[in-house]
């Protein structure tokens, strides 16, 4: 089982970075122009910065959603944030003060979680889900549930648990920690890792390129 583990999250992780360096190398290939108007290069920035921060174009079109995909997105940065800590060493002095946040958004994570499925299964009626987005956002439910319940219930060594992070990162992997919910949280991580969808990692480009073409588009119609 621990070989198991091990070789998974290699496999994973590995299979994860191909993934990403592949969208950018292909957004790289396409030449995306991303200059701006003299007169708009700031205004549109931070217009764009915004569109991504706020999900401004989902807010727009559907606003109940909105408010359960706004919550899981800073819920999940700030809980990523909070697991650096099992991967740096010496940890970052920022991670501390981000610490408390990440660990309350633990706990609101999955509840943003729970909400997005009612409201496309419930309300939506399962329109516009598509089988590979319904499947990762129920593992993803699991995940921030059973990081949940370590925290709370099942509580596991966080040194065993740094300790085998670093020596799998060094390639000279120990022992993972002897308890199931953990094996349970991160087989579904290691599971997560290679479906999560590459096209993210260059959504902010192609929203901020979207904002350059509005800006252009209202320039020309009022001339």
């Amino acid at each position: 089982m621990d070989l198991f583990l091990i070789l998974g999250a290699y496999v994973a992780f590995g299979v994860f970075c191909w993934r990403v360096i592949w969208r950018f190398l292909l957004r790289l290939r396409s030449e995306p122009d991303f200059g701006f108007a003299a007169g708009h290069a700031c205004g549109s920035r931070v217009l764009g910065i915004l569109d991504i921060v706020l999900l401004r174009r989902l807010f727009l079109v559907n606003k109940g959603l909105w408010v359960g995909e706004w919550t899981f997105h800073i819920t999940f940065v700030l809980v990523s944030f909070r697991h650096l800590r099992y991967v740096l060493e010496p940890g970052w002095g920022c991670l501390r003060f981000i610490e408390p946040f990440g660990l309350a958004a633990g706990y609101v994570l999955p509840f943003s979680l729970l909400y997005i499925l009612l409201y496309r299964l419930v309300l939506e009626r399962g329109q516009y889900v598509s089988k590979s987005n319904l499947f990762l956002t129920t593992l993803m439910l699991v995940i921030s549930s059973t990081g949940v319940l370590l925290h709370g219930y099942f509580r596991v060594d966080v040194v065993e648990v740094k300790s085998f992070i670093l020596t799998l990162f060094a390639l000279s992997p120990v022992d993972p920690p002897a308890n199931r919910l953990f094996l349970v949280h991160f087989l579904s991580a290691l599971v997560f890792l290679p479906f999560v969808p590459s096209h993210l990692f260059a959504a902010p480009f192609s929203m901020v390129e979207a904002r350059r073409r509005e800006t252009l588009r209202e320039d020309l119609l009022h001339g």
